[in-house]
């Protein structure tokens, strides 16, 4: 039976458990969790299913002390804190963080040294690695010249979910080329949905010596009715509509359709446990590692560290995005 411990429980860690409840293997969950409310929901998520599962609010209440495979779901302020007392306490096997991991270098660099201790395997939920689409996308996207890579769209929340862009930046054009930064951003810092974490709006630009590969994140005001991914490469361009609906899709050549395509986001129900299988079976899956998405959140940092410093006139220490 696989051991399997979901901390935190929110929104993502029940679309992982809807996932991984679809296992013919026998699977142990262990739910630590402070919030009483969402016991109700996840004991939904368990009716009728044959798998064990106990629901904790301490991880002093849990007595297991081996577990296959972690999620750390829970907000970026909490995350390290509790993987330190979890690494402590428990032996782990497998870990995948959610996003934003955490708030600080520091914070990184500490757990990558507990991790290289203990021998523990970790990646980082940014999912579109382990997606066919973006797959096929990379196996098409061959360049010599130049390679642009903009995602637009309104109210996308730039500061948690650029970290899924620059990762696919990475994915698509290598992770040992070095990469400059600039940031333009509106001079206001915005409420999260998140008691306790900001966000902004404005444009985030990547890019590598003389500007070869280059990526554009804009969240700003009526720049489209959809959220766009558009990549132009060469004499190549794919137009990546994120509305879920038919021919969303188009490619380019030369300025002209030569070809349309469907692409409909998965849920993260339908990924987690093909992931999982992966992992158990390869001790590998196509997840960046926790050390291939540091490269990508030291960006975050550098950028959202300053802009809050100059808005809110106090220092930060720990970046306050998740």
């Amino acid at each position: 039976m696989l051991n399997c411990l979901i901390v935190g429980c929110g929104n993502i860690g029940q679309r992982h458990i809807q996932s991984l409840i679809n296992s013919k293997k026998k699977i142990n969950f262990f739910i630590l969790e402070k919030n009483r409310i969402i016991f109700k929901d996840i004991k939904k998520i368990f009716k009728d299913r044959n798998h064990k599962f106990g629901l904790f609010q301490n991880l002093s209440d849990i007595s297991e002390k081996h577990f296959d495979i972690v999620f750390f779901t829970t907000n970026s302020d909490s995350r390290y804190k509790l993987f330190k007392s979890l690494s402590l306490k428990k032996n782990i096997k497998y870990i995948i963080f959610e996003k934003v991991v955490f708030q600080s270098n520091l914070q990184f660099k500490n757990t990558l040294k507990i991790l290289k201790k203990k021998k523990i395997l970790s990646w980082v939920n940014c999912p579109r690695r382990e997606m066919i689409f973006f797959k096929n996308l990379k196996y098409k996207i061959k360049y010599k010249n130049f390679f642009f890579m903009n995602f637009y769209g309104e109210d996308w929340n730039l500061c948690s979910n650029s970290i899924h862009f620059i990762d696919l930046f990475y994915f698509f054009i290598g992770k040992d080329k070095k990469i400059n930064y600039h940031a333009n951003l509106e001079n206001k810092v915005l409420g999260s949905k998140r008691l306790g974490f900001y966000e902004a709006k404005g444009n985030i630009k990547l890019f590598t010596n003389n500007f070869k590969e280059t990526l554009l994140l804009s969240d700003t005001k009526n720049v489209s009715k959809h959220n766009v991914l558009n990549i132009e490469y060469d004499e190549k361009k794919i137009l990546v509509i994120m509305n879920n609906k038919k021919n969303n899709v188009l490619f380019y050549k030369k300025g002209k359709i030569y070809q349309k395509k469907t692409f409909i986001m998965p849920l993260q129900s339908q990924i987690t446990l093909s992931v999982v299988k992966k992992i158990l079976k390869k001790n590998n899956c196509d997840l960046p590692s926790l050390s291939e998405s540091y490269n990508c959140h030291k960006f975050l940092f550098l950028i959202f560290n300053n802009f809050f410093k100059n808005i809110l006139n106090k220092k930060i220490i720990n970046c306050p995005i998740t």
